[in-house]
């Protein structure tokens, strides 16, 4: 698994760099889990300031009929490096969606640990709540602790960022006699800002998820995504993926496209001028 893993990072990092071909003097910041790829920044929202993420997704798993989801999140930063979150996924066939169901609420907190120094990454913390009250939820509450680690470097003439975020989740209630009761999550990746677009980023990750049923598989995925700036307040993004191992019901492609809007509100913590 960890050769595969090199493997997907290596080849997307040297697809990021065939597609910027020069330096780049600033990166898109505050990236969210699913707007448009798994991987996140250790970046915080500051106080004050929100944003409202909108994607849709069709995916054609290896087997079955294909799924049409739609990610809703909230973030707000309510005081100095200190943010939170509410989040929900919808899904096309809610009866067959699980893990988070269909309309299940997520509610997270996220600080930040440290600033980026000369030898040590920017660090973050989250913790977070995954409450049933969606459909098919069988009262099921989730909890997952996640960390989250951003490093700017350089590679040759082309400077990036590189991000790692580990999790750990466990079923509180509602746990079948199959199920672990706590499985990691893991996702790293690189992204930068294109030189000659600096309104445009592109982000890349590889990611594995153990199994929630002792008896299936760990997935790892491979996503490529773009975000394009079209004002300070409003940005769109996009992105396609695979699983590549997994159960046999795992994605065999996916697709996601969506908007961000940024907003500001009571600025806790902070005197704006």
């Amino acid at each position: 698994m960890a050769a595969l893993m090199a493997f997907g990072i290596g080849t997307l990092t040297s697809t990021l760099i065939l597609l910027s071909g020069a330096s780049v003097r600033a990166q898109e910041k505050e990236l969210a889990a699913g707007h448009p790829v798994r991987v996140e920044d250790a970046f915080y929202v500051p106080p004050g300031d929100g944003s409202l993420l909108a994607t849709g997704s069709t995916v054609l798993p290896n087997r079955g009929e294909h799924l049409g989801l739609l990610a809703l999140d909230l973030q707000y930063g309510l005081l100095p490096r200190t943010q939170i979150s509410l989040g929900t996924v919808l899904s096309s066939r809610s009866s067959e969606t699980s893990n988070p169901s269909s309309g299940d609420l997520n509610i997270a907190a996220r600080v930040s640990l440290s600033d980026e120094s000369l030898y040590l990454p920017l660090l973050a913390t989250q913790l977070a709540v995954n409450a049933p009250t969606g459909d098919g939820s069988r009262a099921a509450v989730d909890l997952e602790a996640k960390g989250y680690a951003t490093k700017s470097v350089t590679l040759g003439l082309l400077p990036l960022f590189l991000h790692l975020n580990a999790s750990l989740q466990t079923r509180a209630s509602a746990r079948g006699s199959d199920e672990r009761l706590v499985r990691d999550h893991l996702a790293l990746g690189p992204s930068l800002t294109l030189p000659w677009q600096a309104a445009t980023t592109v982000i890349a990750d590889v990611y594995v998820d153990q199994a929630l049923s002792r008896h299936e598989p760990d997935t790892i995925g491979l996503e490529l995504g773009a975000r394009y700036r079209l004002s300070p307040a409003i940005a769109i993004h996009g992105a396609i993926g695979t699983e590549v191992a997994g159960p046999s019901a795992r994605s065999a492609f996916f697709a996601r496209a969506g908007v961000g809007i940024g907003f500001t509100g009571p600025a806790f913590g902070r005197t704006r001028p």
